[in-house]
């Protein structure tokens, strides 16, 4: 068939003719077009369209990502790190291929424990923005202590060391009121938060030393 010929017919018609996405395009055919006929992202990187061609025809980064193209083709062809993470991209991926600071993956929606996964400390998170709710459960008192978090941060959420005593005749600890005397940690307060979890039992600040 030739070329002359073919550009009069609809790109569909030569589809159900058994005309791949590369004879299209070597037929004059363009990505929009190719698209409009049912051609997903991964038949047109195969015929030879860049990551920025699909997006300036409607593909998502999902798309994308699903037709092969890696994430630093994506980020490329305009899309911001937030609609990376959106389309399945790892932490691991945008610093690796992009050299995304620890920062730039937090804004992007990026949790403290994927970031934590590809070697970031607690003082690195810290320093992105991250909030002492946020590393519970995924460093040690003492770890969050070194990277700068201070009793007013920890105390709250029941992870800073008792530095009270155990008062025998009462029976609670006076650093907080914890009626638990086996308890390593002040008992958090009472705030209500997602982060913080249920609260222990604590006695009312009224109680007589």
């Amino acid at each position: 068939m030739s070329k002359e010929i073919s550009s009069k017919i609809d790109a569909n018609e030569l589809k159900q003719h058994n005309f791949d996405a590369v004879k299209l395009k070597e037929k004059g055919y363009n990505e929009h077009q190719l698209k409009e006929c049912g051609f997903d992202a991964e038949d047109l990187r195969l015929a030879g369209f860049d990551a920025i061609q699909l997006r300036t025809a409607g593909f998502s980064p999902t798309d994308l990502r699903n037709g092969g193209f890696t994430c630093l083709e994506v980020y490329e062809a305009g899309f911001q790190l937030r609609r990376l993470k959106e389309a399945g991209f790892s932490a691991s991926e945008l610093n690796d291929e992009l050299k995304s600071t620890t920062d730039d993956l937090r804004k992007a929606g990026y949790s403290a424990a994927e970031l934590k996964s590809i070697g970031n400390l607690a003082t690195d998170l810290h320093t992105a923005g991250f909030v002492a709710a946020d590393l519970k459960g995924l460093f040690s008192s003492q770890e969050l202590t070194r990277a700068g978090f201070t009793k007013i941060d920890l105390k709250p959420l029941g992870i800073w060391p008792h530095d009270g005593t155990w008062q025998t005749y009462n029976q609670y600890w006076n650093c907080c009121f914890d009626l638990n005397k086996n308890s390593i940690y002040c008992a958090p307060l009472n705030i209500p938060s997602s982060h913080h979890g249920p609260t222990t039992n604590r006695r009312s600040n009224s109680i007589t030393k």
